[in-house]
């Protein structure tokens, strides 16, 4: 056999590759790639294993963010629909209040007018109640 057909199955020394490995273990080079090819089959399925898991939990992972944006944009649209209802309720009572202050503001310069009516009719009274006791 030649020397590219054998393969070494541990190192050697120089003076040893020089005697044509007389006293060291070959193997046919082609036994040698045929036993690795199993070894690297089976490493190559074991990567896709490997592979296929992270695949696997890549996928999980995007289906988790993907559940998230969706629960952040329906949060979202919860809390612009509350606020949008507490500014409708705000907005009525401020109305409400605003319609309340109008009818008492009313209300009392009503009363107002009537009692200022009644201390100008006074004031006439006491004012004719005076010429009439200057004029005696």
């Amino acid at each position: 056999m030649s020397e590219l057909e054998l393969l070494l199955t541990r190192c050697v020394c120089h003076v040893c590759i020089a005697t044509d490995h007389k006293s060291h273990d070959v193997v046919p080079l082609e036994k040698a790639a045929d036993d690795e090819k199993v070894n690297i089959i089976a490493r190559a399925q074991l990567v896709k294993g490997k592979k296929e898991a992270c695949r696997g939990v890549i996928r999980e992972f995007e289906k988790t963010e993907l559940e998230l944006e969706t629960n952040i944009t329906t949060a979202k649209r919860q809390v612009s629909q509350a606020t949008e209802q507490m500014m409708g309720k705000l907005r009525q009572l401020e109305r409400e209040a605003i319609s309340a202050l109008e009818k008492t503001g009313v209300s009392r310069i009503e009363k107002l007018t009537s009692v200022k009516a009644s201390v100008v009719t006074l004031e006439k009274q006491l004012d004719q109640a005076f010429e009439f006791s200057n004029n005696l």
